[in-house]
């Protein structure tokens, strides 16, 4: 399970910061500027170099600016009326036929009111003006304060908005901070995606600008949100879209299970269509993740919330989930959750996560696992996304418009469009499909907007190829040091406690498949299964003894994958990361062309070494550059949020081969054999017997520190930056995928579970 990376705020003097023109200064609800790194630079940990930054939310600002909004208009009506009234005082001590103490009278109040709204620099001067001076001194400040008042409603309103939608997140028995920890709640998210290694979320971090003011910076995503606006032709308008995808591909049902899986986790309430990308390889990745953590329950933050906002929800947790997706989220222990967040650091004055909100999340974690431990449960685990999984996602969406509307979501007429949006959403695909309607149904009420907008025009996030490939290199280098001790036999201690944590990662993978065996046994009705059954009280007794044996297992299996990753980590050395950036620098292209886009110029892609590198991303240093490239990105190019999309590059990037990490080596062979079947257990109740597994290590070499060229000259050239491909593995075996799901060798590769078939709460059918 993977270790997530402590967020390093970025430094101003690493990007160049440009700020949206249609935006309100200093505020969050709907300001975001751009970032662009300088030189080319990388802002993300995969080499990204553009990123979305939102300013702290100000609580203060929303009590002064509402009080502003609410004062000035009756002191520029009463403005008005003084001026009017010394005019027309002037007016009758000219003409000499009035009373002159009324007239006198009339003119000193008018005075009087004109100078208290003057601005306090002219105030203390104004003793020592005529009225005439006085009412041209207001004439000349009026336009002023009527901005003012203008710049304060606008404010009061839109942190009104950041307000009332953030307000649901808080038990309202708790004090709330000043800047409602949303910056805190980004990155927490940003976190716990890593924590996991679902990946399905843009990365999030911290940033500083010039003036010390701390922002949250959400680097940009691959692809686009399924809805939003886009230029269709060059000069046009922008008009509102939808994303035509295909919803029965097996890698967009699982990237949109996944990130309902962890919006459950974090309690995420904000999660609409706009915020899921979208890329041309059918990757889903979630953005805007502030809304995040309630103090509550889901259950309990949506109860209060306003209508429209709480039909955006899809409250309930996944009703399908992937079983590696499961694997990960039953290895993780809520200690280890609530560690992560509580142990988060954030810049000074950033409010963190409350211990009501970890708890929150800690206990939705719970009941995920608590799901996953029994067949039957409510979430059904699955091998693949097909047409099947499809199909019962969207039955259970149909039924809830059935319930609603009396009829299904296609034939849904104009008349019930408005009604659509209100249905109960029961997982992110039937969300966008209801959306995709919704739209469909728009366009015919405006004709030329809500356009179906081709999956072919999105785009990838720009990157600085060399530090995307140096991260990736030292990526794989790790996951060979995971998959075989041998790779960190120089590291002594460390080297022989990885060996026995592979020894009882593959007895621990031995134990789950084992007693999911028992479980699809007592499932069938199998002789065997249910006269053990009898035991422990019947079927029912067993299936959660069963399911509670397999979960401590995982649970174990989690810890144990964190240590492996330590010990990498510790074998990542000066060396090898040397020739990691050596290898990046050699096969990093230079200057390719960059995708013409019909929104805006964007910016870089993929330039030469970035100087700055090392301080922006610390755990991937890059090399110091041959040469100098400066593009500051124009003013006008930050779109509002979420149109990301408008930023990216053109999908003509290098390709990269999968990953496959050999367990042989030149230093060392580390073999591990397993049974071909589960293990059979007589007694029981002595399930918890360890599984004998012979582990060889053949000793020659072991005492050389590897070669970085051992798990990288064997690579191809350059990954596919920003795809789901990662770089060859060692050894030229056949490839498979990397990822940063539990990963294990040896008796854990060998094994052939055979469990319940795909479709159960199996979790042996996968690597963990």
């Amino acid at each position: 399970m993977p270790i997530p990376k402590p967020p390093t705020p970025l430094n101003f003097d690493t990007f160049h910061m440009a700020s949206n023109p249609d935006a309100i200064a200093g505020v969050q609800a709907n300001e975001t500027f751009m970032l662009t790194g300088l030189d080319g630079g990388a802002l993300g940990k995969g080499g990204e170099t553009v990123g979305f930054a939102k300013y702290q939310f100000d609580g203060q600002k929303l009590v002064t600016s509402t009080a502003e909004s609410l004062r000035l208009p009756g002191v520029i009506a009463g403005i008005h009326q003084a001026s009017e009234e010394l005019t027309t005082a002037l007016a009758q001590a000219g003409e000499g036929n009035h009373n002159a103490e009324e007239v006198q009278t009339k003119m000193a109040a008018a005075v009087k009111a004109l100078k208290s709204g003057l601005p306090a620099a002219e105030r203390d001067g104004a003793d020592d003006m005529n009225p005439q001076q006085v009412l041209a001194a207001m004439q000349a400040a009026l336009p002023g304060l009527e901005q003012r008042s203008q710049e304060a409603a606008a404010a009061s309103a839109a942190l009104g908005k950041v307000e009332g939608a953030a307000v649901d997140l808080f038990d309202p028995e708790l004090p709330t901070p000043a800047d409602r920890g949303l910056l805190a709640r980004s990155v927490a998210s940003s976190q716990v995606d890593q924590l996991l290694g679902t990946n399905i979320l843009a990365e999030e971090t911290f940033g500083v600008t010039k003036e010390g003011d701390v922002v949250g910076v959400s680097i940009q995503g691959d692809g686009a949100g399924i809805t939003g606006t886009y230029r269709f032709n060059e000069g046009g308008e922008k008009k509102d879209y939808s994303l035509k995808v295909d919803l029965k591909n097996p890698t967009l049902q699982r990237g949109l299970a996944d990130l309902q899986a962890l919006d459950y986790l974090t309690g995420q309430i904000d999660r609409h269509c706009g915020n899921m990308f979208v890329d041309q390889n059918n990757k889903v990745t979630g953005i805007d993740n502030d809304l995040a953590f309630p103090e509550r329950s889901l259950q309990e933050t949506t109860a209060g919330m306003p209508k429209g906002m709480r039909a955006k929800v899809v409250g309930n947790m996944p009703q399908q989930m992937h079983q590696e997706t499961a694997q990960k989220i039953l290895a993780l222990d809520p200690d280890t959750l609530r560690q992560t967040l509580k142990n988060m650091p954030t810049p000074d004055k950033i409010s963190t996560l409350s211990d009501a909100a970890i708890e929150s999340a800690c206990g939705r974690l719970v009941e995920m696992q608590n799901e996953l431990k029994q067949p039957g449960g409510a979430i059904q685990v699955v091998a693949a996304f097909n047409d099947d999984t499809y199909n019962a996602a969207m039955a259970a969406q149909e039924a809830q418009v059935q319930a609603k509307l009396g009829g299904n979501i296609e034939d849904t007429g104009v008349e019930n469009a408005a009604n659509l949006s209100d249905v109960p959403k029961t997982s992110y695909l039937g969300a966008v499909a209801i959306q995709a309607k919704r739209y469909e149904l728009n366009a015919l009420q405006v004709p030329g907007n809500f356009l179906e907008r081709p999956q072919n025009t999105v785009t990838q996030a720009p990157r600085n190829t060399e530090a995307a490939l140096f991260a990736r290199k030292l990526d794989v280098a790790k996951e060979a040091m995971m998959s075989n001790p041998a790779f960190v036999a120089h590291l002594g201690a460390d080297a022989q406690q990885a060996q026995a944590i592979h020894k009882e990662l593959g007895e621990l993978k031995d134990k789950v498949a084992h007693y999911e065996k028992e479980q699809a046994g007592l499932q069938k009705n199998k002789i065997g299964s249910l006269v053990r059954s009898l035991a422990s009280g019947g079927t029912a007794k067993r299936q959660e003894f069963y399911g509670e044996k397999k979960f401590e297992a995982m649970q174990r299996i989690g810890q144990l994958q964190r240590q492996l990753e330590t010990i990498a980590e510790n074998g990542l050395s000066n060396e090898l990361k040397a020739e990691a950036r050596a290898f990046a620098q050699a096969r990093a292209p230079q200057n390719p062309p960059v995708a013409a886009q019909n929104n805006a110029a964007p910016p870089p892609v993929a330039v030469q070494p970035n100087p700055a590198l090392a301080g922006m991303v610390p755990n991937h240093p890059a090399p110091p550059p041959p040469g100098q490239f400066n593009h500051p990105p124009p003013s006008d190019m930050a779109p509002a949020v979420p149109n990301q999309d408008n930023l990216a590059q053109g999908n003509d990037q290098p390709k990269a081969a999968k990953a496959k990490i050999n367990a042989k080596s030149k230093e060392g062979d580390l073999t591990v054999n397993a049974a071909e079947d589960e293990l059979e257990v007589s007694d029981p109740d002595d399930l918890d017997a360890d599984v004998e597994v012979e582990v060889e290590v053949k000793k020659e070499g072991l005492a050389k520190a590897p070669s970085v060229a051992e798990m990288l000259k064997r690579t191809n050239s350059a990954p596919q930056l920003g795809g789901h491909k990662a770089a060859e593995g060692i050894g030229g075996e056949e490839p498979k995928p990397a990822s940063n799901s539990l990963r294990a060798s040896g008796s854990w590769q060998a094994a052939k579970p055979s469990g319940p078939k795909p479709g159960g709460n199996s979790l042996t059918s996968s690597h963990l």
